[in-house]
């Protein structure tokens, strides 16, 4: 009779995959109770319901849940829950909507999450998987399709989380999947060492694209540079945005379709690879330039737009004690590519007078080129000499007519 309930009590095993229960159930369909649910295999269960097999990503294996259930025909919901999908657990209340893609609301906490899939869940190796040098970003295709096996809306507060090039810690943020595109709001968190905040977007409705804008305070540039691009010749703490849009079906296409705008501006640092107040100082030009010589600066800013994975920037400023840089040029974030202008100017002291002799940086950005574009002072040089002899034919113009 409908309203009437009984004991109900259940070891299902289909496979490796089970679920244990224990409670009340009604006529009408209505459950509750404990579970315990374990599935490292949940395609096998798929099989046997007949529908269809949409494939569980590897990195959410094994899944697992228990707590006390309340579930009716339509939804499921589920208090104390504890929670496992692949190496990441958590813990809080969960609501299911059932429906051809289903719709999960909760409020988690969390120690460690990895979340490194979202980012590049990888197929099989190939052969033009990466570029034969080794260098280059990786050619294996991202698979997402993930993102429409349910939707969501989720709040999560954790000790940690790897999102793939990003480590964060004491993170609170929200997720909503809806329709194939998910979208992660970060309240807070801290990471390379400052305050972070953002919103980024993985949407794989019609092909993948991926967003977002990302604002740091105090972060550690050279952590920050070497995670997201594999740079590390910056040292410094400062503040940081970006915002990006990228396009594609792998992490090179990606970076090769990038857009978008940020900033950097650093207090005191320190960048590898050249030693600009020896360079034009009066030092050794030898040992001014390689691994060893270092530029100290006491501040650096710069601005940069980004078109079809090319940055560009026209406004760098170095400050340091013995010199002013100014620096402009293009990043090609696909290719791995520098092709840079710094055009310092040495203080004038008792010592030495101010000069200006650029420094060209040119070249993959793992191994540049770093030298003295002495060409390009020589046609400096040559402009100003035509420019004096063309300054003197006036004067002496001048003079002659006004002899007449």
């Amino acid at each position: 009779l409908a309203g009437e309930t009984s004991g109900v009590s259940l070891d299902a095993r289909v496979g490796k995959n089970s679920l244990v229960f224990a409670g009340d159930a009604a006529a009408d369909g209505r459950l509750n109770g404990e579970f315990a649910a374990v599935l490292p295999t949940p395609g096998a269960l798929m099989a046997l319901s007949g529908g269809a097999q949409t494939p569980v990503p590897a990195a959410f294996l094994p899944l697992e849940a228990s707590g006390t259930l309340a579930a009716a025909s339509a939804r499921i919901d589920i208090a104390g829950g504890t929670y496992r999908f692949g190496e990441n657990r958590l813990q809080g209340p969960v609501s299911v909507t059932l429906g051809d893609v289903p719709f999960v609301a909760a409020a988690f906490n969390a120690n460690a999450l990895d979340l490194s899939f979202l980012a590049a869940e990888e197929g099989s190796a190939t052969e033009d998987a990466a570029p034969a040098d080794g260098t280059g970003w990786s050619r294996d295709p991202i698979d997402a399709s993930g993102l429409s096996l349910l939707e969501a809306d989720v709040q999560i507060e954790a000790a940690s989380i790897d999102f793939g090039t990003t480590q964060m810690k004491d993170v609170s943020l929200s997720l909503t999947i809806e329709n194939a595109r998910a979208v992660a709001e970060i309240v807070r968190a801290q990471a390379f060492g400052g305050a972070f905040t953002g919103r980024f977007v993985a949407n794989n409705r019609n092909g993948l694209s991926v967003a977002g804008d990302m604002d740091g305070t105090t972060v550690a540039i050279q952590a920050l540079l070497t995670d997201m691009a594999g740079v590390d010749r910056m040292r410094g703490a400062g503040n940081t945005q970006l915002s990006f849009l990228g396009v594609g079906q792998n992490l090179d296409q990606i970076m090769r379709s990038l857009s978008g705008a940020g900033s950097l501006d650093i207090g005191q640092g320190d960048i590898t690879g050249f030693d600009l107040a020896s360079l034009f100082g009066g030092g050794d030009a030898v040992d001014a330039v390689g691994e060893r010589a270092t530029t100290i600066f006491e501040s650096l800013s710069a601005s940069f737009l980004i078109d079809k994975g090319l940055l560009l920037n026209d406004d760098l400023v170095i400050s340091a004690t013995l010199f002013e840089a100014r620096g402009q040029g293009t990043i090609d974030l696909g290719g791995q590519l520098l092709d840079y202008r710094l055009t310092p100017n040495v203080f004038e002291n008792s010592v030495t007078r101010g000069i200006s002799v650029p420094v060209r940086i040119e070249g993959p950005w793992s191994k540049p080129r770093i030298y003295p574009d002495l060409e390009f002072v020589a046609k400096q040089k040559l402009r100003e000499q035509e420019d004096r002899v063309k300054e003197q034919a006036k004067e002496r113009l001048q003079e002659e007519t006004q002899k007449v």
